[in-house]
């Protein structure tokens, strides 16, 4: 459960990171929405780095790192 946890925060994080960059679809009504969402685009991209074991370690290691944490960036 833990896994699979870790995995959609991640995937979620780096789709939050995208959001902009998806494309928008409009509909007859006039209303609009993202071709795809936020998960589906963070998943594609985390997909992508799982296949390089080494590449995701790195990513991995570089989202655990402290100066790149919230409550870090302030402390010196």
């Amino acid at each position: 459960m833990a896994i699979v946890t870790t995995a959609y925060i991640l995937a979620i994080r780096e789709g939050w990171k995208r959001r902009r960059r998806i494309p928008t679809q409009r509909y007859q009504d006039g209303s609009e929405a993202p071709e795809v969402s936020i998960f589906r685009e963070g998943l594609a991209i985390l997909t992508s780095k799982c296949f390089h074991f080494i590449e995701f370690l790195s990513y991995v290691f570089t989202i655990l790192s402290p100066k790149n944490h919230a409550i870090c960036k302030n402390v010196q």
